[in-house]
């Protein structure tokens, strides 16, 4: 069984996809996408970790991969590649820790725009200003499945989360969310569910769905970093962890 995590890391967002499922070999592999954006939320550099977990600590492993520039991670185990098809050699039946370069696009594409006192505004002409701040991000699913003939949106919900410190960053405001405080931080969770309104012949209810705004006061803005977790199922408690979110920000 194959799970993938994406991690799509900007200077403003991250964001995580989880999802498909492959036939089960002798092996099951994780994989994570590691995305670097703009603060537009438009894709720069995208780069794919593979764990091969060696269930039954066989000898020769055979992948299916499209990954360029592939290197082990965490081990000397050799490969030979043939087109699509990566062949590791394990002697002892260890798992297989390794990374390559993608150019594929996302499932879920984000958009990401600014305004300052109700005006759209450059990220950069904003930082340590004085004002109303408003975050929009706007989610597009770029994945369909065809169902009993008819094509549908796979069904995402996107979950984001950043914090804002309580020492400039006052009345704070989420859409499809919540603000909880803890003294020092202003913690933002929100839901998203882009394309489910299609998948409902156009939904209005829904529409509100594809995009998350926040909205605040500050004294000295300046940019947190945002992240986005995309999964075809609900998270549970252990898929966010803000301890985890707070070393990403000190690195």
């Amino acid at each position: 069984m194959k799970k993938t995590k994406l991690i799509t890391s900007l200077t403003v967002a991250s964001a995580l996809v989880m999802g498909s499922v492959v036939p089960a070999f002798a092996y099951s592999k994780e994989e994570t996408v590691y995305t670097k954006l703009k603060t537009n939320g438009t894709e720069k550099t995208t780069v794919v970790s593979q764990h091969l977990i060696n269930d039954q600590k066989e000898t020769i492993l055979e992948d299916q991969t499209t990954l360029a520039n592939v290197k082990n991670m965490n081990g000397k185990e050799t490969f030979k590649q043939n087109g699509e098809t990566i062949t590791w050699q394990t002697s002892d039946g260890q798992d297989i820790y390794y990374q390559g370069k993608t150019k594929a696009s996302l499932p879920i594409s984000m958009k990401v725009t600014y305004k300052l006192d109700g005006k759209k505004t450059k990220l950069k002409d904003m930082l340590g200003k004085k004002g109303k701040v408003e975050i929009q991000i706007d989610y597009t699913n770029n994945e369909t499945k065809t169902v009993d003939g008819k094509e549908l949106y796979v069904p995402f919900v996107v979950t984001t989360g950043t914090m804002l410190p309580t020492n400039n960053a006052s009345n704070v405001e989420v859409t499809n969310g919540k603000v909880i405080s803890n003294g020092s931080s202003n913690i933002i969770m929100a839901i998203a569910a882009p394309g489910l309104s299609k998948n409902y012949n156009n939904n209005n209810d829904l529409e509100k769905f594809n995009s998350v705004t926040i909205k605040y006061d500050t004294t000295k803005f300046k940019l947190n970093s945002l992240m986005s977790v995309a999964t075809p199922s609900l998270l549970s408690d252990t898929d966010i962890n803000f301890d985890d979110m707070n070393e990403i920000y000190d690195n």
